[in-house]
């Protein structure tokens, strides 16, 4: 059994959210009208995943764009690390949603444009990141906490650090 999202705020939170991007972006990421309009038609309230057994949520979509979703687990992951992140202030579950579809927008449009990042890259990028947790934290620790090896979490990052490098690569040409 399916549980059926409250779609009645929805559209009038979806106006909002578009209004309110263009004061909210960056002013050199200019996106046409025809990307918002995109954005809107294709930003649809999905169904809930639940089990039988109870009303017990699995993980549900919260925002899709293009052929990229946003799931509420990533929204709740992404919002946690900004709350931790003292440069970031107060932020809003809304504003961390917006900053997920600009990101998942950015994406759709760098496959439109065929915005590639090298391997090399990306591995550079991992090797970076994970020395740096190394140094700081060591090994052993970073093992323990993740209950995986160094070269498990890194292929485990590969493409969130793809797709980072990406969104870099495509806000530098617009």
């Amino acid at each position: 059994m399916q549980k059926i999202i409250n779609t009645s705020n929805y559209f009038s939170q979806l106006l909002t959210l578009l209004q309110l991007s263009h004061r909210l972006l960056p002013k050199q990421v200019l996106l046409s009208k025809w990307l918002f309009i995109g954005l809107g038609l294709t930003l649809l309230p999905l169904f809930s995943i639940a089990q039988y057994s109870g009303e017990t949520m699995i993980d549900k979509i919260v925002a899709k764009v293009d052929n990229y979703i946003v799931l509420q687990s990533d929204l709740e992951a992404a919002y946690r690390e900004a709350q931790a992140n003292p440069n970031f202030g107060d932020i809003t579950k809304c504003q961390v949603l917006q900053q997920l579809v600009v990101e998942k927008l950015m994406l759709a449009k760098a496959e439109i444009d065929s915005v590639v990042v090298e391997d090399a890259r990306v591995d550079l990028d991992l090797d970076r990141r994970m020395q740096y947790m190394i140094g700081n934290y060591g090994e052993e620790t970073i093992e323990q906490q993740f209950g995986k090896s160094v070269e498990e979490l890194k292929e485990e990052m590969r493409d969130d650090i793809r797709e980072l490098l990406v969104v870099q690569e495509m806000q530098g040409t617009i």
